[in-house]
Parts: structure tokens; C-alpha cells; sequence
């Protein structure tokens, strides 16, 4: 079985749940996948860096630079933590970021946690992907900051309107929610 296959069976048995929901997009669902279960127990945080280093290789391997990872509080936060000490660990540490849904109110006021220096190549994570509406301000955030966004992972895409969203990005789901929902 392969890490991929592993973090879904994970997914499956600790994030995903049925019944009526309210996203944090405001719209009503008859499921929900709260990744923040996985990303936060100890095989998940391994398996998610796992299959997430594995792409980022791939990556590298074919020539592209990258310089840090990073995404949206909440959801992000746990998945890039595991994610740059994984990388630290395999020998080519990329620092991590955070892109706060509001600027602080004290000290620098930033949106962006974390040490991220205009034209860094990044990569931005996401644990779930709806309508792209939070991806897409972490984006702007970064963007902004003068980064350049060479790749977007979500680990899980609800198919609601995300990838249109992000059309203009290289967008990768790990999965896709109607998997979770074929395979029951």
C-alpha cells in the first residue's frame, strides 16, 4: 500500500463524516471532512508530509525551485509544520508560512506569519478546497508580498467550485471528496 493509499484510509476513518453540515463557506452540506483529524494525529501529520514531499520532489526533480510552503490558518497549519520538518529531516528544508484571515491588530499587523521574503518561489496548501474563496486570499496575500505561487495542493478538493477558482494556478488535489463518498 502507498503512503496515498495510506492518508486515504486515514482520511476516511478519522475526517470524514455524514450528516448536515454548514461549511465555512456558508453553504450546507450532507458531509464534511474535517482534515484538521488527520493533520493533527501523529501518522496523519507523517503520511500528509509524505505524499505532499513526494510531489514536491517531483517537482524539484524537473527543475523547479522552491523556497517555502505555506496557506491558510487554520487548515494549513498543521500540514505545513510537518511538512518543513519533514523537509528539514530529508536535507532541504523550505520554510513555512501562515496567512492569517486578517491582518493582526498589534505589533507588525501582518497578514503573513512566518519568514517569507519577496520572490520566493511558494507552494500553497490547503486541507479542504470549496469554492477556493480562502486559497485565493492566501494567494493575493503572498502575491502581494511580491512571492511567486508555483503550486497549489489541496488535500481534499469538494469539486464546488475551486478549481475554477484557481484556474490560473497550478492546482493539484491529492483527492477529490466524491472518493470518500464512492467508497463507503
Amino acid at each position: 500500500m502507498t503512503w496515498k493509499d495510506e492518508l486515504f484510509k486515514l482520511l476516511k476513518e478519522k475526517s470524514f463524516f455524514q450528516g448536515k453540515i454548514t461549511l465555512s463557506s456558508g453553504k450546507e452540506s450532507s458531509y464534511y471532512l474535517d482534515c484538521k483529524k488527520t493533520s493533527l494525529d501523529p501518522y496523519g501529520a507523517f503520511l500528509i508530509a509524505s505524499v505532499l514531499w513526494e510531489r514536491i520532489q517531483a517537482m524539484v526533480k524537473g527543475g523547479v525551485s522552491v523556497d517555502a510552503v505555506g496557506g491558510p490558518t487554520i487548515g494549513a497549519d498543521p500540514i505545513v509544520g510537518s511538512l518543513i520538518i519533514y523537509s528539514y529531516i530529508n536535507g532541504v528544508p523550505l520554510s513555512g508560512f501562515i496567512v492569517r484571515k486578517e491582518p493582526k491588530k498589534h505589533g507588525k499587523m501582518g497578514l503573513i506569519e512566518g519568514d517569507l521574503a519577496a520572490g520566493s518561489k511558494v507552494i500553497i496548501i490547503e486541507d479542504v478546497t470549496t469554492t477556493g474563496a480562502s486559497t485565493m486570499r492566501a494567494i493575493k496575500a503572498v502575491e502581494e508580498l511580491g512571492c511567486r505561487v508555483i503550486k497549489v495542493f489541496s488535500l481534499v478538493d469538494r469539486d464546488e467550485g475551486s478549481r475554477d477558482a484557481l484556474k490560473d494556478y497550478d492546482y493539484e488535489p491529492i483527492f477529490m471528496a466524491k472518493q470518500f463518498l464512492e467508497n463507503q
